[in-house]
């Protein structure tokens, strides 16, 4: 059983047609001629494995899970051939094989993390360039909406086509607005002074 290893903390061992262990890198266990079907009768946490061990007991081939000292392992047994009715039972943790699982799913995680971050950050710089550019527009707005019908449109820095295209056509509203005003203006004033033609 010392030459038996499918994983980092895996182990194998034999048990004979009564459930003794008679063979294992712990050698105590052997000595102490450990029999988990008859442990299990006392202690309910040997129960998934004594389950085990009597289907290796009767020569079943088989693959199972269960849990021991509040480890998770997985467990594969065989009776072999030219014996009294031994098994030889292979186990591992389950953690062994599902490490790298776990492992890429912590690292999609922090990408995950990482990538919202990025993209709040890449929103709030966008949202500031944005809320800059139409910052004049809309103070011009406000004040058109005043009644603010002469002031030029200020200085403002566009960085999209549609900032461009909103900034240009509040100035063409305005400029046209005023020169309606203007027009009005002129017409009332040459009214006053009584020309009506």
């Amino acid at each position: 059983v010392e030459d038996v290893k499918v994983s980092e903390n895996g182990i194998a061992y034999m048990v004979d047609k009564d459930g003794y262990t008679i063979a294992d890198l712990d050698v105590q266990l052997v000595a102490d001629k450990e029999n988990i079907p008859e442990q299990a009768e006392t202690n309910s946490n040997l129960k998934s494995l004594a389950s085990i061990y009597s289907k290796a007991i009767a020569g079943e081939t088989g693959f199972d899970k269960y849990t021991y000292k509040g480890v998770k392992k997985f467990v594969a047994f065989a009776p072999i051939a030219g014996t009294d009715g031994w098994s030889i039972c292979v186990g591992a943790r389950v953690s062994d094989f599902t490490k790298s699982v776990t492992t890429a799913i912590y690292v999609a995680i922090l990408i995950a993390i990482i990538s919202m971050i990025l993209g709040f950050m890449i929103a709030t710089v966008m949202t500031k360039s944005l809320e800059t550019a139409l910052g004049g527009v809309i103070k011009r707005l406000q004040d058109f909406a005043k009644g603010d019908v002469t002031t030029a449109m200020p200085d403002v820095a566009t960085n999209s086509y549609e900032s461009v295209v909103l900034k240009q056509s509040t100035m063409q509203m305005v400029e046209n607005t005023s020169a309606v005003v203007k027009d009005i203006d002129y017409i009332l004033t040459a009214m006053a002074d009584g020309n009506f033609d």
